[in-house]
């Protein structure tokens, strides 16, 4: 069998108890290691949330520029230059376009992004929309190339790709002189 014993010791300071374990205190050093960890969960505390909420709006608005511009390319997948049948103009989907177009505005920063959106934008208002079987082919044509515009210069901003890049790939590309010229005589 074990037996314990207990044995009640005198009460020691403070001073006492630490200079048993640690010595003489270096006051400089405790100073200096204090002020360390209080500077530091200071900036844990305060500055960590905001830097976190920089980077949570920078991720949001990606996600909203990548949304917008696949509404855009949903909308732009109905558009036909040669419909099999009579078209039935779906007022909804102008609607949709011309709310997209305007949304275009407040979340993309590029310049050339906006123009692109600003020239379609002008094309659709200085064209209203026919109700007519007859459009001119040249015309669909037009509105494609504008679209087909915005879209990619839309996707390369949410994606963060150069348009420079774009350019030169469109340039590089079999039967695109039409495509380049056109782009050329919309620049401003």
């Amino acid at each position: 069998m074990h037996s314990f014993s207990y044995s009640i010791q005198p009460a020691r300071s403070a001073d006492e108890i630490v200079s048993q374990y640690t010595g003489p205190v270096n006051w400089p050093t405790f100073i200096t290691s204090l002020g360390s960890a209080v500077v530091v969960a200071f900036l844990a505390a305060f500055l960590n949330p905001r830097f976190q909420h920089l980077f949570w709006k920078k991720q949001k608005l990606r996600e909203q520029r990548v949304s917008t511009a696949e509404r855009f390319a949903a909308l732009h997948g109905k558009f036909t230059l040669a419909p099999e049948a009579p078209v039935n103009p779906d007022f909804s989907n102008y609607f949709e376009e011309d709310a997209l177009l305007i949304l275009v505005q407040v979340l993309f920063a590029r310049e050339d992004t906006l123009r692109s959106g600003n020239r379609l934008k002008e094309w659709i208002r200085s064209h209203p929309f026919q109700l007519s079987e007859y459009v001119p082919l040249e015309e669909l044509r037009e509105l494609w190339m504008l679209r087909v515009d915005l879209l990619s210069r839309l996707f390369a901003e949410a994606f963060e790709i150069a348009t420079d890049d774009l350019e030169e790939r469109l340039e590089k590309r079999p039967g695109a002189e039409a495509e380049v010229r056109f782009l050329a005589s919309r620049r401003r």
